[in-house]
């Protein structure tokens, strides 16, 4: 980690990119220079490492004036959290304090939650108030439309949509504002939204502090930004100080079923006047993978220039299959010798990953099944991603981990980044206070030891989060983490750790190991092409490459494309397609005989039957 004083500049011409990294030319204009920027990175184009190094110039330079902030927003909160985590480990938290990362919703309950009272009266939400809790939103609408309750769930949506955002209907929505004798105010994020960019409209001195404090913006997976959380970007930055910096790929647009805009780059160059740089390197893909990719480029619309693997590979480096089975248990045999086969060449099990369109259970579990016999363990990645992702989760890990004496350097130092913020001390104060941190860190770690050794049942574990949530102290926990101010948010990611956590516990009996499989560890993941984006594997399986996976094909077929092009470009090195041409497991969902065809994905099946493509396996 190299530790650089935030008070020695250095002049933009002598800055050099760190850690011996080479930036292609478009990436080093990109991070030079001084305007709004719209950068087309496609995958594996080292999008996070660009602003990281953007990072790096802006505070060696101090084109981003000492004290002020860089603020990085993106669709996902792991996404948002990533950059951040590069750049403390690689600078230390000098740097890391002056970056701000947050989700779009993040970002927009924070704005309402520290000036709601800037809002006009009417609009003024209770403090405690709810965040997209379903079943209190489903209440309030029962009370106010007449026959809601009887309506399906797709026509539930729409009412909520029509009465929600379409035309507001003020009844509801005072409601939902201030709660009533039934029940507690609940927002949506759509609706925090709405209500934070009323306060930027209406408050110009909200507006122009928001500049002050930050001197750049970066809007991370760009492609994804929906028109609502355009327009409060707008709002806060346009015409103003900061400079902003959106990077993204519009052949990984998968989101437009959440609104997604499909004009997002185009308008933002236009209504931010902003320069474009386009990043061709591919340093993640083998080059017959990179081939593969370039192929799709046409049906993408894709008009920017050929991506270029890494010189890092040999030019005939890389590996694609596809599997051609009649039924799931020969489908299973075929992927899973497969995956043997990889992980005795020295692959590990979480290098490799397992991916579906949809419903992962009803394409996995014959696979999964097979994978125990050889004594391979793979999973539904869903939920553990979601846990795995919470701060209160990582921190709760951190403090096992360091009481467990697996003392790696970044549990330490995030057990004492989170106190020395719980005491207020500063950077300066370190030294004179580092006994004061680690013998708060004793104290908990003392108790979770004794806790964990004598562990027997959930009742335990449970006993075990309990008793360190008050010794960390829920308040303390609620100032560094204020994503759990509002509701029951905390109690329910406790309760789904537990449960989740527990279940690995009584599978093996080793604390240590249990840790190791909560996160992950020698463990294929199983997860839908959605929550693959921005991860890596060096082997990728999607799994059920047929129409009824991909059954929105007909009605969307750009979506569809965009999703099969993301997960083509998880793989480092081995990517792998499999067909099944009757799955007994889809039988239940109108499909009696449990046949499947390709005639709507063809397309996809012509690519890789294209000559010199992927090896066949019947």
């Amino acid at each position: 980690m190299v530790k650089i004083s935030m008070r020695s500049y250095v002049n933009g011409c002598d800055w050099v990119p760190k850690n011996g990294i080479e930036l292609e030319e478009a990436a080093e204009y990109a991070v030079r220079s001084s305007k709004n920027a719209l950068v087309v990175a496609g995958p594996g184009a080292g999008k996070t490492e660009l602003l990281a190094q953007k990072t790096d110039f802006l505070f060696q330079t101090n084109l981003s004036e000492f004290p002020r902030k860089i603020l990085a927003i993106s669709f996902k909160k792991d996404a948002a959290d990533n950059l951040r985590e590069r750049i403390k480990k690689r600078y230390g938290n000098d740097y890391a304090n002056r970056i701000v990362s947050l989700t779009f919703d993040s970002f927009s309950k924070r704005i309402l939650d520290q000036f709601r009272l800037a809002l006009p009266k009417n609009l003024i939400p209770k403090k405690d108030y709810l965040v997209e809790d379903n079943n209190r939103i489903e209440e309030v609408f029962g009370q106010c439309i007449e026959g809601f309750k009887d309506l399906k769930k797709w026509q539930k949506n729409n009412v909520v949509e029509q009465h929600l955002y379409t035309v507001p209907n003020k009844a509801i929505w005072n409601i939902l504002l201030r709660g009533d004798m039934n029940g507690q105010a609940c927002l949506t994020f759509r609706m925090i939204s709405l209500l934070a960019k009323k306060i930027i409209q209406k408050n110009p001195k909200i507006k122009n502090a928001f500049q002050v404090t930050y001197s750049h913006i970066f809007l991370d997976e760009f492609q994804d930004t929906t028109g609502m959380q355009y327009d409060l970007v707008k709002s806060c930055f346009l015409g103003g100080k900061s400079v902003v910096i959106a990077v993204g790929d519009n052949k990984q647009r998968i989101m437009e079923w959440a609104g997604a805009k499909k004009t997002i780059f185009s308008d933002f160059q236009e209504d931010f006047n902003a320069d474009k740089f386009s990043l061709i390197m591919n340093h993640r893909s083998a080059p017959r993978l990179v081939e593969l990719q370039k192929m799709m480029y046409e049906s993408l619309g894709e008009k920017e220039l050929n991506a270029t693997p890494s010189k890092k590979w040999s030019k005939a480096e890389g590996e694609i299959k596809l599997f051609l089975s009649e039924d799931e248990l020969s489908e299973a045999e075929k992927v899973v010798n497969d995956i043997v086969y990889k992980i005795d060449s020295d692959v590990s099990a979480d290098e490799i990953c397992i991916l579906v369109k949809q419903l992962p259970e009803n394409y996995s579990s014959e696979i999964i099944g097979l994978l125990k016999q050889k004594g391979i363990r793979a999973r539904i990645e869903n939920l553990y991603q979601n846990s795995l992702k919470e701060s209160i989760v990582i921190l709760l890990l951190s403090i096992f981990k360091v009481s467990l004496q697996e003392q790696a350097s970044e549990d330490w130092d995030y057990l004492e980044s989170f106190y020395f913020k719980n005491f207020e001390l500063d950077d300066s104060q370190n030294a004179k206070n580092f006994d004061l941190v680690q013998k708060s860190i004793k104290e908990i770690v003392s108790y979770c030891t004794d806790a964990i050794s004598n562990l027997s049942d959930e009742s335990d574990l449970r006993e075990l989060v309990k008793e360190t949530i008050n010794k960390l102290q829920l308040k303390v926990i609620l100032k560094n983490y204020p994503e759990y101010v509002q509701g029951n948010y905390i109690n329910s990611v406790l309760e789904d750790f537990i449960k989740l956590f527990w279940e690995e516990y009584r599978m093996v009996f080793d604390f240590k190991k249990a840790i190791r499989n909560f996160q992950g560890e020698d463990v294929i993941p199983i997860m839908t092409i959605h929550k693959s984006k921005g991860l890596e594997y060096e082997a990728i399986y999607l799994v059920g490459l047929e129409d009824s996976a991909w059954w929105n094909f007909k009605n969307k077929p750009e979506a569809e494309r965009s999703a099969f092009f993301v997960a083509i470009s998880r793989a480092k090195q081995y990517l792998s397609f499999s067909y099944c041409s009757h799955r007994e497991s889809l039988k239940r969902f109108n499909n009696p005989s449990g046949s499947q065809s390709k005639s709507q994905v063809n397309e996809f099946f012509e690519l890789l039957t294209a000559p010199n493509i992927a090896e066949i396996v019947e």
